[in-house]
C-alpha cells in the first residue's frame, strides 16, 4: 500500500475539507476549531490578534513516559550548549554578516546573545509562532500533547513547552527571515506565504540536520521512524 505521508491542512479562510488522509489542521480562522474534521483531527489555531499565540484543539494525551523524556532532555545542562547556544550563535552571526557584514565579537557574551534572541523572537513571534505550528503538527499528531506543556526555558521570549522544543529551527529560520525583511524593505504578512516558505526551510540540508537531532534528542528509538514524512495542502 503506497504511503500517503503525515498530511497536514492549513488555512486562512477555507473550511477544512472531510479528507482522511488529513492527519492535522492549522488555521488562523477560530471557527474551524468546530468544523467536522476538527471533531476528530489535532487542530492548530493560531491567534493572529493575541500575539500568535497557539490553541491545540482534539490532541490525544501523550504516554507519561514520553512526557518525562522530553521534560527531562530540556532541563539537562548539557543539553543546553547544543540546542539554544550553537543555533542562536549561527543565527546571530548569519544576521549580522549579511546586515553589516562582520560577525558579532558580542554574541560570545550569554546576556547579550539571549537579549538579541529575545528581540528577534519577540518582534517576529508570527514566522516563529507558525514554524512552531508546522513541527508539532509534524511531531505531535500521532503521538499527542504532554498533559501539561509551561515553558522550560523561559530567558526566551515564548509561550509554551514547544517554543523551547523547536528552538533549534524556528530561531534560525525566523532570523533568515527578518534578515530578509531588512534586505529588502518589506516584510512578509500573508500567514500562508510564511508557511509556503518555512516549508520550503525545512528542504536545506541544515533543517533536515536539525530535524534529525530533534528527533534523535527526544524521541524513543522505536517511534522515530514514523517521524520523517510530511505532505502539506495548502
Amino acid at each position: 500500500m503506497k504511503n500517503l505521508g503525515h498530511k497536514i491542512f492549513l488555512t486562512e479562510d477555507k473550511v477544512p475539507p472531510l479528507n482522511p488522509e488529513i492527519a492535522c489542521i492549522i488555521t488562523f480562522k477560530k471557527e474551524h476549531l468546530a468544523s467536522e474534521l476538527a471533531s476528530y483531527r489535532p487542530a492548530i489555531f493560531i491567534d493572529s490578534k493575541n500575539g500568535y499565540r497557539r490553541i491545540y484543539h482534539n490532541f490525544p494525551i501523550m504516554e507519561r513516559e514520553m512526557s518525562k523524556q522530553i521534560y527531562q532532555t530540556l532541563m539537562n545542562p548539557s543539553t543546553l550548549s547544543d540546542h539554544f547556544y550553537r543555533p542562536a550563535s549561527f543565527a546571530l552571526n548569519f544576521y549580522h554578516h549579511k546586515l553589516f557584514h562582520f560577525s558579532s565579537p558580542k554574541i560570545s557574551n550569554l546576556s547579550s546573545l539571549i537579549r538579541e534572541v529575545k528581540a528577534i523572537m519577540k518582534t517576529n513571534y508570527a514566522y516563529y509562532s507558525i514554524a512552531t505550528s508546522i513541527l508539532i503538527s509534524l511531531f505531535f499528531s500521532k503521538v499527542g500533547l504532554p498533559s501539561e506543556y509551561p515553558q522550560i526555558l523561559e530567558f526566551i521570549y515564548g509561550t509554551d513547552l514547544f517554543d523551547d522544543i523547536f528552538f533549534p529551527i524556528a530561531f534560525i529560520f525566523t532570523t533568515f527571515e527578518f534578515t530578509s525583511d531588512l534586505l529588502l524593505s518589506d516584510k512578509m504578512k500573508d500567514h500562508l506565504s510564511i508557511c509556503k516558505a518555512f516549508i520550503s526551510y525545512l528542504l536545506w540540508r541544515g533543517a533536515k540536520w536539525q530535524l534529525r537531532r530533534l528527533i534523535e534528542r527526544f524521541f524513543p528509538t522505536d517511534f522515530r521512524s514514523s517521524l520523517y514524512g510530511l505532505s502539506c495542502s495548502i
